[in-house]
Formats: C-alpha cells, sequence, structure tokens
C-alpha cells in the first residue's frame, strides 16, 4: 500500500474541491436534518396504514417474536433492566393507544377534539420507540406507492375503505404523502452534504489500515459506507466534531470488511476479535516466559473460559484443498486420496457381515420354507428393505392376521432354550 493507485489521484482532487464546514455548520446541519426527519416521521404515523404497520411491529417484539435491537435503535447487549421496564411499558402503551385510534375513527359520535389528541399520544409513543432509519425508508416507499396508485383511478368503495384505513379523506392523505416525501427529500440534501464534505477523512483512516486481499480503493468505499451510517445514526448536541465521531463508524466498516473477506469461510466479527486478544496475551506472555505457553494460561490472562478459548483457537485452523498435493514437487497424490470415505465399509466390517449372514441363516435352517420366508421379509434380509405385515400378506396372498401368525410361531421355535444356548456360543 505504499504506491497509491492513479484512480485515488482522480478521487482526491474531486474530494479536495470540497470546503470543510466548521464546527457551527455542522451543527445547524445536523439539526436541520434531525427537524425534517422527526417531521417526517410525525406525518407518517398519523397515517393509519403505517400506525398500524409499527403497532404490529412494537406487538412482535413484545411477544419475544422479534428482536428489539433489529427495528429500534437500540443495543441489546448494553441494555440494563430498567431500559428493558421501559421499553416493555412503552410496547403495551402503543397497543393500547392504537385501539383507542381504532375505536374513535371507527366510530360515527366520536367528536374530533377526542380523536385528535389519541392520534397525538400515538404519535409521541411510536415517535419515542426509535424506529431504524431503515424501517422509515421502507414505510416511506410504501406510502408513496400507495399514493400514486390513488391518482390512477379508483372506485368509490376502494376511495372509502382508504379513506378508513388511512384515518382520513383521500385529499389530506394525498397531502401528507406529499408533505413527508419533501421533508424527506430536504433530510437527504442534508445527509448527503454532510457526508461529501467529510469525504476527506475517509482515505486517511483506510491508509493505516494494512490488508494483502482489498485494493486501497475498494478499502475507500468501504470506508465511505460507514461514514454514511455516521451521517444516519448522528444526534444534535455533540460533545466533539462530526469527523471524530464519524472516524469510529469509518474505521468499524473496513475493519469488517477485512474480517469478513481474509478467510475462505467468514467468521464472525466477534470471533476475529476475540482471537487477536488471545493473540496478544499469547505474545505477552511468551515474551514474559521465554517459552510457549499452553492454552489454559492464554485464557486465563485474556479473562476468557477455557472452553471458548478452544472454541476460538479451532476456529481458526487453516483451510486448505482436498486436491493439495501431500508432496512439495506436486508428483506425489492429492490430499483426496487419503481421506477414508464413511459410505464404503471396511474389510473387518465385511468380514463381520459375513460371520452374521452365516449366523442368521444357520439360526433359520431350524423353521420350515414359510416361516423362514416371513422373517426374511419383515427384517429386509433379502434386499435390506423392511417390510410390515400386510405388504407381505399380499406377496404371499394371505391375511395380515395369518403373517401375524406365522410370525410369532418362528419367534416361539427360536425362542426355545436349546437354540438360545447355542446362539450364546455363536456370539
Amino acid at each position: 500500500m505504499s504506491r497509491l493507485p492513479d484512480s485515488f489521484a482522480v478521487y482526491q482532487g474531486r474530494i479536495s474541491a470540497l470546503s470543510r464546514p466548521s464546527r457551527e455548520e455542522e451543527s445547524e446541519w445536523i439539526a436541520q436534518m434531525r427537524n425534517a426527519e422527526r417531521t417526517m416521521i410525525r406525518l407518517l404515523i398519523g397515517i393509519g396504514h403505517v400506525a398500524r404497520h409499527l403497532t404490529a411491529i412494537a406487538r412482535r417484539i413484545t411477544l419475544g417474536e422479534e428482536r428489539a435491537d433489529r427495528w429500534l435503535r437500540t443495543r441489546k447487549t448494553v441494555a440494563d433492566a430498567a431500559s428493558r421496564s421501559l421499553l416493555a411499558k412503552r410496547l403495551d402503551e402503543v397497543q393500547r393507544l392504537f385501539e383507542a385510534c381504532e375505536q374513535l375513527h371507527a366510530s360515527a359520535h366520536s367528536c374530533d377534539a377526542e380523536t385528535t389528541a389519541a392520534l397525538e399520544a400515538l404519535i409521541s409513543v411510536l415517535t419515542a420507540l426509535n424506529f431504524k432509519h431503515r424501517v422509515i425508508e421502507s414505510v416511506m416507499e410504501d406510502m408513496l406507492r400507495l399514493e400514486s396508485s390513488t391518482r390512477e383511478g379508483m372506485s368509490d368503495a376502494d376511495v372509502r375503505h382508504l379513506e378508513q384505513s388511512a384515518w382520513m379523506p383521500l385529499a389530506k392523505f394525498r397531502h401528507q404523502v406529499s408533505e413527508a416525501h419533501r421533508h424527506h427529500r430536504e433530510a437527504q440534501e442534508v445527509k448527503w452534504r454532510l457526508v461529501g464534505t467529510h469525504l476527506w477523512i475517509v482515505p486517511i483512516i483506510a491508509r493505516g489500515c494494512s490488508c494483502s486481499f482489498l485494493s486501497f480503493m475498494d478499502l475507500v468505499q468501504e470506508g465511505n459506507l460507514g461514514l454514511i451510517r455516521a451521517a444516519e445514526n448522528c444526534g444534535e448536541g455533540f460533545d466533539c466534531r462530526f469527523s471524530s465521531y464519524a472516524a469510529w463508524w469509518i474505521r468499524q466498516s473496513i475493519t469488517r470488511a477485512i474480517e469478513s473477506q481474509e478467510r475462505l469461510i467468514r467468521l464472525p466479527s466477534h470471533v476475529s476479535q476475540a482471537w487477536m486478544r488471545l493473540a496478544r496475551s499469547r505474545h505477552v506472555l511468551e515474551q514474559a516466559a521465554g517459552r510457549e505457553v499452553e492454552e489454559d494460561e492464554v485464557a486465563w490472562h485474556a479473562g476468557m473460559p477455557l472452553s471458548r478459548a478452544r472454541h476460538i483457537f479451532g476456529s481458526l485452523r487453516t483451510t486448505i484443498s482436498i486436491h493439495e498435493a501431500v508432496s512439495p514437487d506436486g508428483d506425489a497424490d492429492e490430499l483426496e486420496a487419503f481421506i477414508a470415505d464413511d459410505r464404503c465399509a471396511t474389510a473387518d466390517s465385511l468380514a463381520a457381515r459375513g460371520d452374521s449372514a452365516g449366523i442368521v441363516n444357520e439360526v433359520l435352517s431350524a423353521l420350515n420354507a414359510q416361516e423362514r420366508e416371513v422373517l426374511m421379509l419383515r427384517f429386509g434380509l433379502h434386499d435390506g428393505t423392511l417390510r410390515t405385515m400386510e405388504e407381505i400378506g399380499l406377496v404371499a396372498g394371505l391375511t395380515k392376521q395369518r403373517i401375524q401368525q406365522i410370525e410369532s410361531r418362528a419367534f416361539a421355535k427360536l425362542r426355545h432354550p436349546a437354540r438360545l444356548r447355542r446362539l450364546a456360543r455363536w456370539m
């Protein structure tokens, strides 16, 4: 990575032409973006379709069918008991307020003030759940498609159904979706302005990441994705510059890209991080002791259970091809030739199978032809296929009850004490 590619000079020339904002401009842009997003979310939640969809998500989270961190901006691993209790109360409140809104909009005798108050309460609680950016984006796209379909000509019944589901007249529904889309475009413009003026920091961080299988420009593009995530998740009132906040996201995105592509079989990010901690502990112990250390010493020094440390060391075994030559010169057989085939029987199993077949034939020789044939068909001694009594009866031209009688008589003969003693000597 000492020599940068020619394409980087073009890329660097383009991003250097962008002026860097001051701290006051960053704070103003972030506040403007968040205000536009909040207004868009409130307009969307005021539509019955959106409130119904988000309430359904909240209900699945309450029932344990969905993970909260998949839909909400929360970290399940660090949430304490108080945070989980507050989230559960909010989810229950969402369900109660949604049912109240449904009843008020369906009732012909409800007053406008009561309906508006219930809707405002539902909007506040759903907004406080802090749904993830991709969830709001998906809802926005669905409402735009629904709004465009209303302009293609609708019957009176379809219009009434839409107004009932949306909790508002058709004209107000179109206006509300249009306003939400306008605020969404405003938030997107500010986000891309914030991202574009901070592209300069990505190459600086990418230079410090060494990777032999990803080009420098690939690392830059991965860092750009982390910068976009930073712009989507940043909040107002930061005590630091946006570049300092975005640096963590950029470095995290580049690191995860390297970890995902450095091995033929991808390992989870937390496994790679745990292995790096174990590797540092092993290096420190070997430098101090002047010898190779055992796995239990490394696990104790890293503060990790021995079973987990062994699991991580085992997960990092090198992957090799079965077509790799055993000899360094490549003239010998491939590794595949030395791998046992579990589907083929070994010589010992074949010999044991032959002895078993002889013993079975010797035991069955004490029966008559009909009894012997019934048992052989019943237990698949001919072709390995077990058959029911009904199937044997069809083959032999007898009833199921008759086959059962023949089988019982055969077993009675085989259980004779003299034959059991003779079978015990063979075994």
